[in-house]
């Protein structure tokens, strides 16, 4: 009887381990893909203000990137190497803080269904 309830309380705990690992599995894959997404997108074209541009809008910002860089050079290349060096840790730092807000949802999420599943047994 004893070694019945030890082989059942095993078996029970093996299950409620591997529901975790699955639901750990599912979130990492989760996470893998937002950042993913988030680091693609911020490779699409955007105005000054962070818009994503449209076909005539990507097609009037290279045209005008081309006029500027055959007169004055890009605002970039104008910039003293602090100055880009500066500019370049700014744009990782807003990269790094919108994977780390997306993560963050998606780490709560896993957490409020982990809950429900300990709390479920």
């Amino acid at each position: 009887m004893v070694a019945d309830d030890r082989e059942f309380v095993m078996k029970r705990q093996q299950a409620w381990d591997e529901e975790e690992k699955e639901l750990e599995a599912e979130f990492t894959k989760q996470k893998e893909v937002k950042i993913l997404d988030i680091i693609e997108d911020s490779k699409r074209p955007r105005d000054e203000d962070g818009n994503l541009l449209d076909e005539e809008g990507i097609a009037l910002k290279e045209y005008m990137e081309d006029n500027r860089e055959k007169t004055l050079g890009t605002a970039f290349e104008l910039m003293s190497p602090l100055e880009q060096e500066a500019y370049e840790k700014e744009q990782q730092d807003k990269l790094d803080k919108r994977i780390a807000d997306a993560v963050g949802v998606i780490e709560e999420e896993y957490q409020r269904r982990l809950k429900e599943v300990v709390d479920g047994r």
